[in-house]
């Protein structure tokens, strides 16, 4: 032999290897992340673009108040309409 313990020597190298291997996998990952984090809106943003969601499901709520009480109305005529022309024509002109 030459003075080197081979099996010592193949660990240290497998050692030096898995931390040289894991420091470049840490710094992929971070990188990915970063890039990922990148493409989200900022807290101010996100906040910004729900009250435009929260502020239009409102206006929808109130347009769907507005449009039932015509609804009502309307099917109340209806039912008067209905009353008074039965089978849809008017007395004066039935047959």
């Amino acid at each position: 032999m030459n003075g080197y313990d081979e099996t010592k020597l193949l660990k240290k190298i497998k050692v030096m290897f898995d931390e040289s291997l894991e420091i470049k996998l840490d710094e992929k990952l971070e990188e990915k992340f970063k890039e990922k984090l990148g493409s989200l809106p900022s807290k101010d943003q996100f906040y910004e673009e729900t009250l435009k969601v929260l502020k239009k499901l409102d206006d929808i709520g109130e347009q769907m108040t507005m449009l039932s009480g015509r609804t009502y109305n309307n099917t109340d005529r209806l039912d008067q309409l209905e009353k008074i022309h039965p089978d849809y024509t008017h007395v004066a002109f039935a047959s």
